[in-house]
């Protein structure tokens, strides 16, 4: 079955292994349609993306130049034709929810939203975790473009969302010491990220280390005012009163 791939480099790939669709050109062009996957995607997107926002006059024969070899690429790699069709000046490649990676990730995070809500942490978490490990490296590897920044934003933030989600799972069932370290390491990386800081303190309190998370709160406080000039929220401010209370329980963790 033909499948795609954008949660890292772009790819494409069928039931014999991944195919080539081009060179650098054509694998930007391949990962915006996917972006946008059964949606219609201006040509003028495209030719944002394939030239930084700086199309030559040329772009529009270029860009026909390019979806020709891509639906050439996908027809050759499956003996069928390719579900790539331009309309105007709109380009839309369909695809099956299944056939991409992005799709996949987002309906293992529905379903664990779903098992969470009724009970089922842990088969909430293990969809969380199969999905999580569809992400591969950074957003379109060598098809980046800056005219993506913004939507690279959006599913990092994504990706994010469904790690605290998984995180919180985790430390709920009793697997704090288990996920404290990953956790240092997160809030090193995001220190401005407080749901992050919040898991943390708490693994931390629940592993024994209350003067540990305490000391957390200390140094993400500091750095909030310093660095954004913002004072922790108001759940960061309760679970700190409740781990210099000793009660940091499980009513902490309730989503925001």
């Amino acid at each position: 079955m033909l499948s795609f791939k954008i949660l890292g480099p772009v790819t494409a790939e069928t039931g014999g292994g991944e195919f080539s669709v081009g060179g650098p050109r054509e694998r930007k062009a391949l990962g915006v349609l996917l972006l946008d996957a059964s949606r219609p995607t201006p040509v003028s997107r495209l030719a944002d993306v394939l030239w930084e926002g700086r199309p030559p006059r040329s772009a529009g024969a270029q860009i026909r130049n390019v979806v020709a070899i891509l639906r050439r690429s996908i027809a050759e790699a499956t003996g069928e034709a390719a579900p790539i069709r331009r309309s105007g000046q709109d380009v839309t490649i369909s695809v099956a929810a299944g056939q991409l990676d992005l799709a996949v990730f987002r309906e293992r995070t529905r379903v664990a939203t779903g098992l969470a809500a009724s009970g089922d942490r842990h088969g909430a978490a293990e969809e969380l975790r199969r999905g999580l490990a569809l992400w591969r490296g950074p957003l379109f590897g060598d098809a980046g473009s800056s005219a993506l920044d913004i939507d690279v934003y959006q599913l990092e933030e994504e990706r994010l969302a469904a790690l605290e989600h998984l995180l919180e799972l985790e430390v709920a069932v009793g697997r704090s010491r288990v996920v404290v370290g990953e956790l240092a390491a997160l809030t090193a990386r995001y220190p401005l990220r407080e749901r992050l800081i919040e898991l943390y303190m708490l693994a931390l309190h629940r592993s024994g280390r209350r003067t540990a998370a305490l000391e957390v709160f200390g140094q993400a406080r500091a750095r909030l005012r310093d660095e954004a000039g913002l004072d922790p929220r108001r759940e960061l401010v309760a679970l700190h009163a409740a781990v210099l209370r000793d009660e940091a329980g499980s009513g902490v963790l309730a989503r925001p």
